[in-house]
């Protein structure tokens, strides 16, 4: 990523994912930076949708929401970012990372795909997962930051078929709930 002559040895960029989005995100640097508006509009050319709108207008806020456009979005404004450190700044990371959708924001910005062929692949992934989901008789929450045997006795209270989890001594993190359609 880096030549060893840069200053940013020990820098690593860590690209966020799904959920992390929201209605004007990333609008004060599309206002400030050129490279970061040019980035939009090779993204907007790209997917023939205008992400400025999507990710700046407040009454779109429903569409930013929705995997196909939250995706593409993300990632827009991640590699914009990327650039404007990259280029304005010269801020080169030693390592790129991603979490769950950011690992595509890092696959680009690593130099290991390209721009356009990633904002393509996550935004079809989306329309994938919709598709599928729509056919699956159920659903399924994260829930996060709640004890685990909390969760557990909530849910046993609804149905006990409903956990999926490794419970391991009852430590706060990330747990998995499924239900049918039904509610349950």
């Amino acid at each position: 990523m880096q030549d060893s002559n840069s200053n940013n040895k020990n820098i690593a960029f860590l690209f966020p994912g799904v959920g992390s989005q929201y209605s004007g995100m990333g609008k004060d640097f599309y206002s400030n930076f050129k490279i970061v508006q040019e980035n939009f509009e090779e993204a907007s050319d790209s997917l023939a949708m205008n992400m400025c709108d999507i990710c700046f207008n407040p009454e779109e806020k429903n569409t930013l929401d929705k995997l196909e456009y939250a995706k593409p979005s993300l990632v827009c404004l991640s590699t914009a970012i990327f650039r404007l450190l990259d280029k304005e700044i010269g801020v080169i990371p030693k390592f790129c990372l991603g979490h769950s959708l950011g690992e595509y924001s890092a696959l680009t910005n690593a130099g290991g795909i390209e721009f356009w062929d990633v904002l393509k692949i996550v935004q079809e992934r989306a329309l994938i997962i919709n598709e599928v989901s729509n056919c699956v008789e159920g659903t399924m929450a994260w829930i996060v930051n709640l004890n685990a045997k909390t969760v557990e006795d909530v849910c046993q209270d609804f149905n006990k078929d409903a956990i999926d989890g490794d419970w391991g001594n009852g430590d706060w993190g990330r747990t998995n709930v499924k239900n049918d359609k039904k509610g349950t």
